[in-house]
């Protein structure tokens, strides 16, 4: 299993504005070159009513902070039931029973060694998408 290479900073992860962007002051045009530019990118495949379902799923799963303790654990890299209920302070079972929703929705990835669960974010994008939620709640509160 590979662990997920750290995500990158938001002004890493954003597209260099074109020339023709707002001037300074305007927060929200990088992220909506941003946005646009993953349109492009995805094409009319983002839109498809299955891809919005799904998206709909995840966020559902994502609205849950203890879901969202154990993702940011993982985006420090792999780790063990046992860790994550050391680091979220959840009860194991809980834990237990977030991971299993977790793996459905093929967020995370779990290898076993033994009797011990090793778990790790699926991909690289769920890290982004969590971390750029954060971030962005953070922003919003100044």
């Amino acid at each position: 299993m590979t662990t997920p290479s750290p995500a990158p900073s938001t002004a890493d992860s954003v597209p260099s504005a074109p020339d023709s962007a707002p001037a300074a002051g305007a927060d929200s045009a990088p992220h909506a070159h941003a946005a646009a530019d993953a349109v492009r990118l995805h094409g009319a495949s983002l839109a498809s009513d299955a891809s919005v379902a799904r998206t709909a799923e995840v966020f559902k799963a994502l609205a849950t902070p203890s879901r969202l303790r154990i993702l940011l654990v993982l985006c420090q890299g792999e780790s063990s039931v046992s860790n994550i209920v050391d680091e979220t302070r959840l009860s194991q079972p809980l834990v237990s029973q977030h991971l299993k929703l977790l793996r459905g929705l093929h967020l995370v990835d779990v290898e076993r060694s033994g009797r011990e669960a090793i778990y790790a974010l699926k991909d690289s994008h769920v890290a982004h998408v969590i971390l750029d939620a954060i971030a962005h709640s953070a922003e919003a509160q100044h």
